[in-house]
């Protein structure tokens, strides 16, 4: 009889391969005494938890930023307030303090 692990319902998956790639795979198999379905399976388990693991790190990364975002966000609406009295609308200041001055002028007489 033969041993069926839970949740394993085995389906056939059948997809195309470079001609080289399957001869190097065949090759190695035998040699190594192990089956293609094997190897592949096995490959495909790799690619799926590190990729599963890679996905949980950058979500935690991301909900991190956003909290990090959130809090700055709330630190500088505090700061900055639109309209304020002190240095007109918060549209202007940040216009007349953020941009860098033009190195080419558009006025060149060359062109």
């Amino acid at each position: 009889m033969e041993k069926v692990l839970p949740n394993y319902d085995p389906i056939l998956i059948n997809f195309k391969v470079p001609k080289n790639l399957k001869y190097h795979l065949d090759r190695l198999s035998k040699f190594k005494g192990v089956s293609r379905t094997s190897i592949l399976n096995r490959l495909i388990e790799e690619w799926v938890r590190d990729e599963t693991k890679q996905l949980e790190q950058d979500g935690r990364i991301y909900e991190l930023m956003s909290k990090l975002e959130g809090t700055i966000e709330r630190s500088v609406l505090r700061t900055v307030t639109p309209n304020s009295h002190q240095n007109g609308s918060w549209e202007k200041s940040y216009e007349d303090e953020s941009l860098p001055l033009p190195i080419f002028s558009s006025h060149d007489d060359r062109w």
